[in-house]
């Protein structure tokens, strides 16, 4: 079947050209003049006129005549190099505050035109001295006297939570550095200033943290304290440290259990610190007191006064030395065979004495003599020799006649006899009278030498009472030396100090009481128990046991925490709180405020913000060098992936050389940049001008990105030898020394000669050169100018303006087919113009995107359909049925029916249907 044509349609094809862009510079100009509008000096402007077609220079254009406003002198044109020179004369008072000059410009015939305009700068009077804020007085102080850290200012605060008491002190924790009212340990009200963190109750301090690094907690002798100057803790005079088993705290640690060698490492015991007690057998190094101090020389050496034990099998108390049962009475005699004494009262042994008054008796007494020499036989003696002596006195003549000495086989027979004529046999103790034998009787050489010997005394067991061993004084239950006491009797041993005993003033003392009732024990000078370890654990009044050192409430953990109860806490792993947690701060140093904290001084500090302009970084800069030169100001560090305000700002009267307008009048500049560097990656680098304002001279050259893109440059100008001096803000920190290792100085870095700026590694680079205001320079910043360029101010944004989608569609020069790509397109957002067809996809405009009644009411309709040439095949007009070749109505091919039928053919057309 033939193609039939079913619409027709139309389009429109515009050709778009390139327009002009039209721009001058400068566009505008500040006189400066006196406070009456008085022009103060000849001023003469050069502006150029410039026009582009597209991104091409146009040159094909002129400057027409410019209607000159009262006050200037002349407005030439120069249209070969297409400039306006603008004059006004000193000392011109007709100009105008401010205006406009017109300017036409002549293109192909057509006119457009440009604007000059210029305003006044006028000298103002000098205003009087403003008066000081009312400022809170630590405000006032720290802005007087503000605290430095590095290159930073930081707020110094006072602050204070708590109460204040009727006497005029405290309840509570104090911040900051200020006099209080507190109460001394007496209880008397002083004045004290505070430099650090305190804590009160009821005007007595109960913990401070100062600026010294001195830390204490507690109260009167209840303390213990940090000492920042000495290295240690102290602990108060009533404070106990009461660990279970514990013996010592040192550098290395607390040691608790059993005390030895190993464990007492360095630390030596000073005698004074053992109060009571001894030292059980169990604790002391026999075998190395034995080698060291029972020595055969040392025992040559000392005169002792043994007392008790034994030596070889003889016992020895505090009068006798004795074998058997002992018997130390004058006069009598031991018991039992081998019993034998010597004692303070003599020799005895069974049935013999030898009394220490000269006295004594053998032969179970029946031979006495007394002390002086008198010999008694008893009636038991059998005295043989008595008859044949009588004999011999009678012829001798009796009894008054001398004796003579008569030895026979018998014995012997004398008055008296003497030591030299013994010179052999023994004689029986019973014939030795009592007392008779004195120490001049004695051989003492003989007789030390056969019996007190260093084998009969090793094999004593001694119990000695008296004398002294080595320097040791020795008691019936002690040994005692210079402020050193072994006492057995009272289970202690105990080292005392000066003007103090064993049991009174300063001591130190090991001791057994009972089992619940021994260990370390030591006083002060007054007797006072300062420290104790053992069945109770405490120093200065706090009690240490296996895992914290304690007094009340306040806990110092083995894991180095410090806590009072919920009131504050010092974790050990940095975190706290302070103000029964009201006030709290995680490891990280993060400070949190409950709901209950009042923060007074939170106004005071966001008002002190704005001392800034709100920014929380600051920094003055003076710039030398030329006075007609832009300098880098590098800018180091910050966050590459977030954009950072850099605020740049001065006044127009402060330091700045005169030769920049005049001596009153410098310069006043405001620039807001936003830019991103300080690393690698991250988000594209890029910075635009928010905000550009200078008068009575131009300060700023443009910025650019530096040091690998680590740094930024901000262009300003030079100062002279006088300096000029700028004020800049940031909401990053502005003094860095990111990549700039020494010699490199930190930003802000002002770089006169394209100095080194950068180091990493071998890597490093150098700052832009110093700037001129170029023409490149003046581009620059035009582009920049990001506020500007929004606002539609810029002629060339004008003449080319942006594409950008707002909330009503897309508004552009022209869309490419390429630009539209899988968009919904609202029907209303087409408001002029055609769409060809071969932007339409095959199949893509079904009948839900087609408005049925506007196509019908505009494309089908009588003046169209008439105009029409159609061929229809299908379908009904008027009842009659359209085939291929015939109209028909009724049923044709029924013979006898009435049947109408128009046919192209002549056959059976307007008839009767027949069946032909």
């Amino acid at each position: 079947m033939a193609k039939i044509l079913v619409a027709r349609g139309q389009a429109t094809i515009n050709i778009q050209k390139d327009g002009y862009t039209l721009s001058q510079s400068p566009g505008e100009y500040i006189f400066p003049a006196d406070a009456d509008g008085k022009i103060v000096s000849a001023v003469s402007v050069t502006s150029s006129v410039k026009v582009t077609l597209g991104d091409s220079g146009f040159t094909g254009f002129s400057i027409g005549n410019i209607t000159r406003p009262a006050g200037f002198s002349s407005i030439s044109v120069n249209n070969s190099n297409k400039t306006i020179t603008y004059t006004v004369a000193a000392g011109t008072t007709t100009l105008a505050d401010h205006g406009t000059v017109v300017i036409p410009v002549i293109i192909s015939g057509i006119t457009y035109t440009l604007s000059f305009v210029w305003s006044k700068a006028k000298s103002g009077a000098p205003g009087k001295d403003g008066n000081d804020t009312v400022m809170l007085d630590w405000v006032k102080e720290w802005n007087t006297n503000k605290t430095l850290i590095g290159s930073s200012t930081v707020i110094t605060p006072k602050i204070f939570t708590g109460n204040k008491n009727s006497d005029g002190t405290i309840t509570g924790v104090a911040i900051g550095q200020f006099p209080l009212s507190v109460r001394t340990a007496s209880g008397t009200v002083t004045s004290e200033t505070v430099n650090g963190i305190y804590g009160f109750k009821n005007g007595y301090k109960t913990f401070f943290v100062d600026n010294g690094g001195n830390v204490q907690f507690g109260h009167g002798d209840q303390v213990v304290k940090y000492n920042a100057a000495t290295g240690k803790v102290e602990f108060g005079n009533g404070v106990s440290l009461n660990w279970i088993g514990a013996t010592f705290i040192d550098k290395d640690g607390v040691f608790t259990g059993k005390l030895s060698a190993g464990t007492v490492k360095a630390v030596q015991l000073d005698a004074s610190q053992i109060t009571s007690g001894t030292v059980s057998a169990s604790r002391i190094d026999v075998a190395s007191l034995k080698a060291s101090l029972i020595t055969a020389g040392n025992i040559e050496a000392l005169t002792l006064n043994v007392t008790k034990g034994k030596i070889g099998g003889w016992s020895v108390d505090g009068d006798s030395i004795c074998r058997g049962t002992k018997n130390n009475t004058s006069g009598a005699m031991t018991a039992a065979s081998g019993s034998m004494t010597l004692g303070s009262n003599g020799i005895r042994g069974f049935k013999w004495r030898l009394d220490a008054s000269g006295a004594g008796a053998v032969a179970g007494g029946n031979i006495s003599w007394d002390a002086s020499g008198n010999v008694t036989f008893a009636s038991s003696v059998s005295l043989q020799w008595t008859n044949p002596i009588n004999t011999i006195v009678t012829a001798l003549g009796g009894n008054g006649s001398p004796k003579l000495t008569k030895i026979t086989a018998a014995g012997i027979y004398t008055g008296t006899v003497t030591a030299s004529q013994i010179t052999a046999g023994t004689i029986s103790a019973d014939r030795i009278a009592a007392g008779s034998i004195t120490a001049s009787k004695l051989d003492i050489a003989n007789v030390k030498a056969s019996l007190i010997t260093a084998g009969n005394i090793e094999a004593l067991t001694l119990n000695v009472t008296k004398g002294k061993i080595g320097g040791w004084s020795i008691g019936a239950t002690v040994l005692s030396g210079n402020h050193i006491l072994l006492d057995c009797g009272n289970r202690r041993v105990v080292v005392y100090g000066l003007n103090s005993g064993a049991t009174t003033g300063q001591r130190v003392q090991l001791y057994y009481n009972s089992d619940s009732d021994f260990g370390l024990y030591a006083t002060n000078s007054t007797g006072t128990c300062v420290a104790r370890f053992g069945s109770q654990n405490n120093i200065a009044g706090w009690t240490v046991d296996a895992s914290s050192i304690r007094k009340g409430n306040i806990v110092l953990g083995s894991d180095g925490s410090i806590t009072n109860g919920t009131k504050w806490k010092l974790n050990n792993d940095g975190s706290g709180q302070i103000a029964s947690g009201n006030i709290s701060w995680d490891t990280a140093g993060k400070v949190s405020f409950s709901p209950a904290v009042s923060l007074l001084w939170k106004n005071d500090i966001e008002a002190a913000k704005t001392t800034n302009y709100g920014y929380p970084y600051y920094y003055r800069l003076v710039i030398n060098g030329e006075e007609n030169k832009y300098y880098p100001v590098i800018l180091k560090g910050g966050e590459q992936n977030f954009k950072r305000d850099i605020l740049v700002r001065r006044a127009y009267s402060e330091q700045a050389p005169a030769s920049w307008n005049t001596s009153t009048h410098k310069g006043g500049l405001v620039l807001l940049l936003k830019a991103n560097f300080g690393g690698w990656g991250g988000i594209s680098y890029s910075w635009d001008i928010y905000e550009l304002s200078e008068s009575y001279c131009r300060m700023f050259a443009g910025a650019a990105l530096c040091g690998n893109n680590c740094m930024f440059a901000v262009f300003l100008r030079g100062g002279g030898t006088t300096g000029a001096v700028y004020h800049i803000y940031s909401d990053q920190p502005i003094v860095s020394n990111t990549m700039s290792p020494s010699p490199i100085p930190a930003a802000p870095q002002i770089a006169y000669n394209s100095d080194l700026i950068f180091q990493s590694g071998s890597t490093k680079a150098n700052a832009p050169a110093p700037r001129t205001l170029t023409a490149s320079v003046e581009e620059e910043i035009r582009r920049k100018r990001f506020i500007a360029l929004a606002q539609g101010s810029d002629s060339t944004l004008a003449a080319h303006p942006l594409t950008y989608i707002g909330s009503t569609g897309i508004y552009t020069g022209t869309l490419t087919a390429a630009q539209v790509n899988a968009v919904s397109i609202n029907a209303s957002s087409i408001k002029t113009g055609t769409l060809s067809a071969d932007r339409i996809a095959a199949g893509s405009i079904n009948a839900s995107k087609l408005d049925a009644a506007s196509i019908k009411s505009s494309i089908i309709n009588t003046t169209y359909i008439n105009g029409l040439s159609c061929t229809f095949t299908k379908g009904k007009i008027g009842g009659f049925t359209i085939g291929s070749d015939n109209v028909t109505v009724g049923s044709v091919g029924a013979t006898g029916a009435i049947p109408l039928q128009i046919r192209s053919a002549s056959t059976g057309s307007g008839y009767w249907y027949t069946g032909a």
